[in-house]
C-alpha cells in the first residue's frame, strides 16, 4: 500500500519550489508526497492553520525564513503559540542567528542553511522526520 504524506512548502523564490518538493520526496521514497506551495508566511500561517483547524494537519513544513508579509520563523513562532506543533525545517541564507536563538524555544523545528546539496536536505529531512524514514528490508 502506498501511503500519503502531505507537507507545504514557503519560499518566495519560485525556482526553488519544484527543488524543494524533489527534495522531500527523494527523502520519503515509496509515500506518494502531496507538497503544497505558499510564497509568503502570512500565506503558510493561514494554510497550516486551516489543515490544522480541519483535523488535517500537514505531515511537515518546509519554509524559507526570509519572505514578504512574515518569516518562516514568525509563522512557526504563532503556530506554535496556538499548539499547533508540525515538524519543520527552516532553510536561510540570511537571518540564521535569529533563528539559532529562538530554536531552543521551538519545538520539532531544524536550521538548514543554504547553499546546501541535495544529499544534505534529503539527510536533513530524514532527521527532521524519522517516523517516515523506511529502513530497505534484508535479504536472507
Amino acid at each position: 500500500m502506498n501511503e500519503g504524506l502531505s507537507f507545504i512548502i514557503a519560499d518566495d523564490e519560485t525556482m526553488l519550489h519544484s527543488v524543494l518538493r524533489r527534495g522531500v520526496q527523494m527523502s520519503f521514497p515509496g509515500y506518494t508526497i502531496k507538497a503544497e506551495i505558499v510564497e509568503n508566511g502570512a500565506e503558510l500561517y493561514a494554510k497550516v492553520a486551516s489543515q490544522y483547524d480541519a483535523g488535517q494537519p500537514y505531515h511537515g513544513i518546509v519554509t524559507d525564513h526570509n519572505m514578504p508579509k512574515k518569516t518562516g520563523l514568525q509563522a512557526i513562532i504563532e503556530l506554535q503559540e496556538r499548539g499547533i506543533v508540525i515538524p519543520t525545517l527552516i532553510i536561510t541564507g540570511k537571518g540564521s542567528e535569529e533563528i539559532i536563538a529562538r530554536l531552543p524555544g521551538l519545538a520539532r523545528t531544524t536550521l538548514l542553511v543554504k547553499p546546501f546539496p541535495m544529499e544534505v536536505f534529503i539527510e536533513t529531512a530524514k532527521l527532521v522526520w524519522p517516523e517516515y524514514v523506511r529502513v530497505p528490508a534484508t535479504t536472507a
